[in-house]
């Protein structure tokens, strides 16, 4: 096991280095789907959801609950189709909700939406999102591991505050090779988040910062190339076009961003 208090610069980049904070797998169906007639929560989860709101005139649909302890949510808006996992919110937390470790976190999720895979209408396009995250003592820490995780971007790192680093790069789309590259979109930061209380007494309101916590941030969002709008990705491939999407993540996550060209 790594030690925590070996020096970060001795650290070696891993998918094991990285807390989830949300996994998110986005369809886009051919047409919308009838929202009277959908019963995808029951089919993936087993059990009606906890949560159910729909605008039918506006073709929205949000449904919610908790998969073992997680956050599971379902939303359609019109022909998009958006799974999010996340970690279950609690109310006197005082930490980043996380999932877990990237492996741990993407085995339940990749179960939950293989199921709606093979059901699902026809779809035009895929793509899986996922935000992650390493919880540090301070922003200097926070910087100091996006250095590492970007070691060919030459910055004087302990005088910046505010940095984001965003590119897309795009790889063979080995599922479907005769369609274009999949997109592979990767944003770096340090973030901060700040735990706030609001008293109500005496007026004004106040909201009153009781704790901040900083973390080093990536954020990944890997899609396949648009299709035609009408042409369907085969069902047989389904699977084995978010399997590569996931896949591309974990690299991403693994190996960092750029090489040693900056490419």
């Amino acid at each position: 096991m790594m030690s925590a208090t070996r020096p970060l610069a001795e650290r070696v980049s891993s998918a094991s280095d990285w807390q989830v904070g949300l996994l998110r797998a986005t369809a886009f169906c051919l047409s919308p789907p009838d929202l009277s007639g959908i019963k995808w929560w029951e089919l993936v989860v087993g059990a009606p959801a906890e949560v159910r709101n729909v605008r039918a005139g506006a073709g929205q649909l949000i449904e919610q609950g908790l998969v073992e302890n997680r956050s599971l949510q379902l939303q359609i808006v019109l022909a998009r189709v958006d799974w999010i996992f996340a970690a279950k919110e609690e109310s006197d937390g005082d930490a980043f909700p996380l999932l877990g470790g990237f492996e741990e976190s993407v085995r339940p999720f990749l179960a939950l939406i293989s199921r709606w895979l093979e059901a699902a209408p026809s779809l035009n396009r895929l793509a899986f999102g996922a935000q992650l995250y390493i919880p540090t003592r301070d922003v200097a820490e926070a910087r100091r591991h996006v250095a590492r995780i970007l070691p060919y971007v030459k910055l004087d790192w302990e005088h910046i505050r505010d940095f984001i680093f965003r590119v897309n790069r795009p790889r063979p789309f080995l599922a479907w090779p005769e369609v274009g590259e999949l997109n592979r979109i990767a944003t770096v930061g340090a973030v901060s988040r700040k735990k706030v209380v609001a008293t109500l007494l005496p007026e004004p309101q106040v909201a009153v910062p009781v704790k901040e916590e900083f973390s080093a941030s990536l954020e990944l969002d890997i899609n396949m190339p648009p299709l035609d709008v009408r042409q369907e990705i085969p069902r047989e491939r389904r699977i084995q076009i978010f399997d590569e999407l996931v896949s591309n993540a974990r690299e991403i996550a693994e190996r960092g961003i750029l090489d040693e060209h900056g490419n």
